[in-house]
């Protein structure tokens, strides 16, 4: 989570990024170095995803939240694209696919003349 931090010797607001088992630890100042700041409830530390309407470019239009999102993705699944987000994809999913698609090549080698894919090897192809 994020947590605001304030500093009153140099008067300055920062903010932090921790886990919330560390939130009782104390952070130096990001500007004087300073150990006495305070953490401080802000807007910060309720801000999500949700809320935050960023521009997709992969999209070409801003994506309001989580479940617009989702519904952009259904209409690609419909037109029979895919796209998933990077970091998103399961391992084994990844893993699974990619093996699925390599047995696809080779089943499609197999089944091509063995004068085809000599010519192909001859003329490197």
């Amino acid at each position: 989570m994020i947590y605001p931090y304030y500093c009153k010797p140099c008067d300055s607001v920062f903010e932090v990024v921790k886990v919330l088992a560390d939130i009782d630890q104390p952070e130096p100042c990001a500007f004087c170095g300073v150990k006495s700041t305070e953490r401080r409830i802000g807007l910060s530390m309720i801000q999500s995803v949700e809320v935050d309407p960023q521009y997709n470019p992969a999209f070409g239009k801003v994506i309001r939240n989580k479940s617009h999102l989702n519904s952009e993705l259904s209409k690609l699944r419909d037109q029979g694209k895919e796209m998933v987000e990077i970091g998103d994809e399961c391992p084994n999913k990844m893993a699974k696919q990619f093996a699925n698609q390599r047995k696809e090549i080779r089943d499609k080698r197999w089944a091509e003349p063995a004068e085809k894919q000599l010519q192909d090897v001859m003329h490197g192809r």
